[in-house]
């Protein structure tokens, strides 16, 4: 399915995006711009939950999602892994989708310029830290103004056994974390 994605709408969508941006001076050609940027990223997602990964340690595995982020992302994505904790591959997909949804919030909605990735501990503790612009003052592990990806990390740490939480001051960035028994 991530294939067929990846080799056919996703194609499609960067050839409209493409071609979109010959439109670019008219109002419209802007929206279509928009949206088609917008439907390649989603579409990009889903391919990527859809590709499990491959069986490497945590720390490599991270390392290299915060490469990949920096460059997709065009922001400064540092990664501090100070554990040896072993974790099962479900529990990885899901940190890797949850650090990967954390970072593209902080530098699309929230214009992050630097995203710190820390994984410590046991129990072990992920916690990703923005210098964006934040969402709310004083907001802390409620989702009464969250956006759909918030709620959709939440439940991907809830079914590994993880607890979510988050803290957003408007001004001062945002925190996201995951704590695994």
């Amino acid at each position: 399915l991530a294939r067929e994605l990846h080799d056919g709408v996703a194609q499609e969508l960067a050839f409209i995006r493409r071609r979109a941006g010959r439109l670019r001076e008219t109002p419209d050609g802007i929206e279509i711009l928009s949206a088609a940027e917008r439907a390649l990223e989603d579409s990009r997602r889903v391919i990527e939950a859809l590709v499990p990964p491959c069986n490497e340690p945590l720390d490599i595995a991270l390392e290299r999602l915060g490469a990949r982020l920096a460059v997709e992302c065009d922001l400064e994505v540092q990664v501090n892994v100070r554990t040896s904790a072993s974790v099962s591959d479900e529990v990885r997909a899901e940190l890797v989708r949850i650090i990967s949804e954390a970072t593209r919030n902080a530098a699309h909605h929230g214009g992050a310029r630097h995203v710190r990735v820390d994984v410590s501990g046991t129990p072990l503790a992920v916690r990703i830290i923005d210098d964006g612009s934040g969402f709310r003052d004083g907001a802390s592990s409620g989702l009464g103004v969250a956006g759909y990806g918030l709620i959709a990390m939440r439940e991907r740490a809830e079914s590994v056994g993880g607890k979510f939480s988050y803290e957003s001051v408007r001004g001062a960035g945002t925190l996201v974390q995951v704590v695994l028994p």
